[in-house]
């Protein structure tokens, strides 16, 4: 048997293109099985093109592998990202602009998924035909363990890690709230448990489950998860008037900017890009709860949210669900908090 050394990967040259990718599958987290390209596997794989677009062709046809595209929208310059069996919106995701997507998607980042069990199943399929067919039934899809495997990461474009030592990194989600929008952010921490985030991974003072011990230091147990460095903390601003008006929040915010930390922003009802100040950049899209659009900027945060915590698959059919769910809540809580207003 002739084995060849690639960097870290020892690939068995008598191993076909389907074990040297489930070799490879098996050893990349969730959300890089769902961020694979042209190169990489040629790369990995170290066969050419031409096989690349063999295999490619041959999953796609047997539904293990999907396709998705990243591209630029004329109007904002933020970028979009469609899968292909998703229904076709010719809108921007975050301005809202009409655009071409078809036209969009010929100079598209092309980038593919390939859902783990899926594939396992199809190599079960494959190994049994060739049985059923004469051929010596043998264990030709076993893994072949990697030590320090090389991990390619293809997502320079929407702010993820850029180096191993980050993805290993544990990352948690810091929600800054004012307590006064409790009722928000409550609904909000539920729409993450229906995305699958779990209370290890969400830092949250106002719902139960995912605050602090009883006992602690609040501040001193924010700066210690501050200025940890075993871990990535991303920041959620869920921003309103209450929010400008409490000290604590802003000093949130501020060590969020001194400490250079990944963070987004969320805009409460009533709450305008306008009125954005302080250590946030205005020109960073932010999701606004009550945009006419809701619906496609929580599409966003569910798309973000998998790959950045390698959350499981959720079906088209349960997120809408799930979205549709979470807007009414939205909803309701606005339109109580007007009437008491009044």
């Amino acid at each position: 048997m002739i084995i060849r050394k690639y960097g870290s990967c020892i690939i068995h040259m008598n191993q076909s293109i389907f074990q040297r990718l489930n070799n490879y599958l098996s050893n990349l987290m969730l959300r890089q099985c769902e961020n694979l390209s042209d190169d990489i596997l040629e790369k990995m794989l170290q066969v050419d093109k031409y096989e690349i677009n063999k295999l490619v062709d041959t999953l796609h046809n047997e539904h293990v592998l999907r396709y998705k595209w990243t591209f630029k929208c004329p109007h904002c310059n933020n970028l979009n990202t469609v899968f292909e069996d998703d229904k076709e919106e010719n809108t921007c995701q975050f301005c809202s602009q009409g655009i071409d997507v078809c036209e969009l998607k010929r100079g598209a980042r092309i980038q593919y998924m390939v859902d783990r069990s899926d594939f396992e199943e199809y190599l079960k399929e494959r190994d049994d035909t060739y049985s059923d067919s004469g051929g010596k039934k043998t264990n030709s899809y076993k893994v072949v363990p990697m030590k320090n495997p090389i991990v390619q990461n293809d997502r320079s474009c929407d702010g993820g890690p850029h180096n191993m030592e980050e993805q290993q990194k544990e990352t948690r989600l810091f929600i800054s709230h004012s307590s006064l929008d409790k009722e928000y952010v409550k609904a909000f921490v539920e729409l993450l448990e229906d995305m699958g985030m779990t209370e290890n991974t969400i830092f949250c003072s106002s719902c139960e489950g995912y605050n602090i011990s009883w006992g602690k230091d609040i501040y001193g147990y924010l700066a210690k998860e501050f200025k940890n460095d075993r871990k990535n903390l991303m920041v959620l601003f869920m921003l309103s008037d209450n929010y400008y008006k409490s000290p604590a929040c802003l000093n949130e915010m501020g060590a969020t900017w001194i400490l250079k930390k990944d963070y987004r922003s969320i805009l409460l009802p009533g709450f305008e890009y306008e009125d954005i100040d302080g250590a946030i950049n205005a020109q960073q899209i932010g999701i606004k709860l009550d945009d006419a659009n809701l619906n496609m900027q929580l599409n966003e945060i569910k798309r973000q949210f998998s790959d950045i915590f390698n959350l499981a698959h959720l079906s088209d059919n349960k997120w809408d669900r799930v979205r549709e769910s979470f807007i009414k809540k939205i909803t309701d809580i606005r339109n109580s908090k007007n009437k008491a207003a009044e």
